[in-house]
């Protein structure tokens, strides 16, 4: 028996044998460099081949040359088995905090692009410094503003720049345009571009330094974890696109456990890959590890290497297991398994019981860290010493990363299946509990990506821990405040996953399918994707009817949401329909002063809002405010909501006074509950900018419009119909004052977004109308003509022929033809508008009186032309 001393802060690799050939070719990859447009180089084979080991050994062959060469090389590695680097942004982050760490180089054009990117798609997260170095721009950006809630503009960039010393000037020089064009774009499209824009910082130091760059990418095969729909080669997709970003003068390495198929994407990629299966270690060098580990007996060399099949995951197993054998006596040929499956039995065998039980204990998480650990141990009573934690590091099987602990996914599968399933639902009901504990109470306000790490694993062990039903009641609790703070993208996808499950029980159609339903379709109302929220509302109204009957206040509520996306997608109609039908109902069930009915009179008024009917849209919002302001309790959330919507029917009939007034009241007490930087927010200050632009404080005005597009794509994304509603807004407003360069960049950015929104949509309409108007300024009729005739056949569809909004654009549409002289068009499209206005507003009105004067001057233009 040998004595040997516990490794107190790790653990020595093992040896490394064989695998020549392989070698050969990574160091024929490294020398070729700069010879092929890309370089990717790829060893795969089965779980436990050693492909990890190999590219271990990899980097120990290049930091050899890499001193031989003058350092001519610069690399880093990237694990994927961490779930969090299989996302774009955060690999590239990675990539740059190691590159910047170990070789100074400098990132500061994809710092701003990183740091913008996550602004846009994190709202009500404080911005920190972690990730960025004591020289980036971005720390710099948050010391000259002094707080971590803050914009990154072009000018605070420009104010660092001249500031800084001259080697940022040369800098800037060269990019500024790329600034200027990365700070306007949406947060898709950012990310879309931040392969190129690393590759651009990059390429930079590699060029002026004269090196070359090799990038390690292991367990790939972990990009294929979650069943996903969409076909294979799209979920390595990113990759691609970063490989083909930085050309020659990278080697891209890449282990896991299927061969690369990107040439069915791009033939052309067969020209750049590499790619080379391991097979079973021979014998012959499965014996030379063995004796590098110090196991010398023949027979039981036999034994393991036969037992092992040259596998090298079981070649170590073996290993582990006769190390913890010689700690207290002789190992023997039969203390050696000769199968694979055996293996696993011996080395739990040499264990003692309080390291088998900890180990079977941590196989039920995905990952762990020092503090989950103890508290496993402490609460499971595992009895292994809370002094020796350290000790568990010693096995290969045992990877750490960033301070997290995993298993190999090999011995993983064998300790669950060695597991009792009550065991497994123990600790699953454990951490559960243990995450939940942390995102319980929790003030959406103080919100960070810790929180979404948090519900994402509560989710995982909940699945596995809790009963249908319970499972049900905890998801719709616990992600209820995430909802709340807008992060609608993570709870998506659990949302699906929840509705998969509830739905494959039976007898659970009501409430709980019909529940996940509805809040499944709110949250795809809440991003606009209407064709996915409509078929979900309508599923789960015809559950409830048949389930509950027609008269029912929960069958009230779905009507009232399907009545919500009528309104959103402009199908006024329908809406009022539903409105009305679900208004009546809760009238009926709850009584005329339940909180209900004043949510539903609020809805109803904003229809008729919309239809210009005022009195009656007033009439029911003061219905409504009464009823939350008498209600048992004051409801703050509603009392802002009926302030704001009072405010909006102010300024459309001209109060503007009062208007501000109740926005600016409206705006405290909705701050006050849901922070500064949430969707709602956007809607108060978007109708406070309305105000200021009808008061003619042009500037107030223009600066809250901007407020509002960085909170609306920071919440609901770059791609959301509000998207479009906010850039028509400041657009008009730039009309206005006669800005008309800066208002048709903003008309190009509402009208990209036709494709995405739809032709049917409201904000379509009202962007081409607008865009029509501003056509007809500017002097450019034709295309005046081609905007307002699109516009006016959605009006006329939607509102009907004799709405004050139809008025309008056959006014502009008739002054277009009157420029171009085009009489017979143009007489009457003004008689159609006069006869409008005539209804609507009287013949005082000076709208009114302008279009008669028009006709008479086109009579008289005809008259003349005739007589000629």
């Amino acid at each position: 028996m040998s004595v040997c001393p516990t490794p107190l802060f790790g653990k020595n690799e093992g040896p490394f044998v064989d695998r020549k050939e392989y070698i050969k070719t990574f160091e024929t990859a490294v020398k070729n460099i700069g010879s092929k447009n890309y370089s990717v180089l790829v060893y795969y084979g089965v779980g436990g081949i050693g492909k990890t080991s190999l590219r271990k050994e990899l980097l120990k062959k290049l930091k050899d040359q890499n001193q031989s060469c003058r350092n001519k090389f610069v690399w880093t590695t990237v694990d994927f088995s961490i779930e969090s680097h299989r996302k774009v942004d955060s690999f590239l982050g990675i990539l740059k905090s190691e590159l910047q760490e170990k070789y100074d180089i400098k990132f500061h054009l994809f710092d701003i692009a990183y740091a913008s990117y996550w602004q846009k798609v994190n709202p009500q997260i404080p911005f920190s410094k972690d990730g960025y170095s004591e020289d980036s721009i971005v720390t710099d950006l948050l010391d000259l503003v002094g707080g971590y809630y803050f914009s990154i503009n072009y000018s605070n960039v420009k104010k660092i720049v001249e500031k800084a010393p001259n080697h940022l000037n040369e800098w800037w020089l060269k990019r500024n345009t790329d600034i200027k064009t990365i700070l306007d774009k949406e947060p898709s499209d950012l990310r879309n571009l931040l392969p190129a824009i690393f590759a651009r910082d990059l390429d930079d130091y590699l060029e002026k330094n004269s090196k070359s760059a090799i990038f390690f990418l292991d367990s790939y095969e972990t990009l294929w974890e979650k069943e996903e729909k969409g076909k294979y080669n799209s979920r390595d997709e990113w990759i691609r696109e970063i490989v083909a970003n930085l050309t020659e003068s990278a080697l891209w390495v890449i282990c896991g456990r299927e061969k690369l198929r990107w040439e069915e994407e791009e033939k052309d990629w067969s020209n750049y890959l590499d790619q080379y299966k391991l097979e079973k270690l021979p014998d012959e060098d499965a014996l030379n590890f063995l004796n590098l580990c110090k196991v010398e007996d023949e027979e039981i060399q036999r034994v393991i290497v036969k037992g092992s099949e040259g596998v090298p995951y079981y070649l170590e197993l073996a290993v582990d297991t006769y190390t913890e054998i010689i700690k207290t006596s002789y190992p023997k040929p039969e203390d050696f398994a000769r199968t694979h499956s055996k293996i696993f039995v011996r080395f739990m065998k040499h264990l003692d019981t309080q390291e088998q039980e900890t180990l079977k204990i941590i196989s039920t998480l995905r990952f762990w860290n020092v503090d989950i650990l103890r508290a496993l141990v402490n609460t499971f009573m595992t009895g292994y010493s809370l002094t020796k934690l350290s000790e568990l590091n010693r096995f290969s099987f045992i990877q750490e990363s960033e301070g997290k602990f995993q298993l190999h996914p090999l011995m993983k599968e064998s300790l669950q299946a060695y597991q009792s399933q009550e065991s497994k639902e123990d600790v699953n009901s454990f951490m559960c509990d243990y995450y939940t504990k942390k995102i319980e109470n929790m003030n959406i306000k103080s919100m960070t990506i810790e929180h979404e790490t948090l519900l994402t694993e509560a989710f995982f062990h909940a699945k596995n821990a809790l009963a249908t039903k319970d499972l049900y009641k905890w998801f719709t609790t616990f992600s209820n405040p995430f909802y709340d703070a807008a992060s609608y993208q993570l709870i998506i996808p659990m949302y699906e996953e929840m509705l998969q499950i509830i739905e494959s029980e039976s007898g659970l159609e009501y409430p709980f399918v019909t529940t996940i339903l509805n809040n499944l379709a709110s949250l795809y109302l809440q991003i606009g994707k209407y064709d996915k929220a409509l078929p979900k509302f309508q599923r789960a109204l015809e559950i409830e009817e048949k389930v509950l009957g027609s008269e029912h206040s929960i069958v009230a509520t779905t009507q009232n949401n399907i009545a919500a996306l009528y309104d959103d997608i402009g199908k006024y109609g329908e809406a009022l329909e539903f409105y009305q039908k679900s208004l009546a109902i809760s009238e009926k069930v709850l009584g005329s002063e339940h909180p209900d009915v004043g949510l539903k009179l609020n809805n109803l008024a904003g229809i008729y809002q919309m239809m210009d009917e005022h009195g009656k849209a007033l009439e029911l919002y003061y219905r409504a405010f009464e009823i939350f302001v008498n209600g048992p309790e004051p409801d703050y959330k509603n009392i802002s909501v009926s302030l704001s919507n009072i405010s909006e029917l102010c300024r459309e009939i001209g109060e503007y006074e009062e208007a501000l007034e109740l926005n600016k009241k409206a705006h405290e007490i909705m701050e006050q509950l849901i922070g500064s930087e949430h969707p709602d927010i956007a809607t108060s200050l978007n109708n406070r900018a309305l105000i200021y632009q009808k008061m003619g404080e042009y500037e107030k005005a223009i600066q809250l419009y901007e407020e509002v597009l960085e909170i609306i794509k920071k919440t609901r994304g770059s791609e959301h119909p509000y998207i479009v509603a906010a850039e028509n807004n400041l657009a008009l407003l730039l009309e206005d004052i006669e800005e008309y360069e800066k208002a048709i960049e903003h008309y190009i950015e509402a009208i990209n977004l036709i494709d995405v929104i739809g032709l049917e949509h409201p904000y379509t309409a009202l962007t081409v109308k607008n865009f029509g108007s501003f056509c007809l300024c500017t002097g450019q009729f034709e295309n005046a003509i081609f905007y307002c005739k699109w516009a006016l056949e959605y009006y006329e569809n939607q509102l009907g022929p004799e709405h004050p909004d139809i008025a309008n654009i056959l006014n502009n549409l008739a002054i277009a033809y009157l420029q171009l002289e085009v009489y017979e068009e143009s007489l009457p499209l003004f008689e159609r508008s006069l006869k409008i206005l005539e209804t609507k507003v009287g013949t005082d009105h000076p709208d009114y009186k302008a279009v008669e004067v028009n006709i008479q001057d086109i009579k008289t233009e005809m008259k003349e032309k005739s007589n000629h």
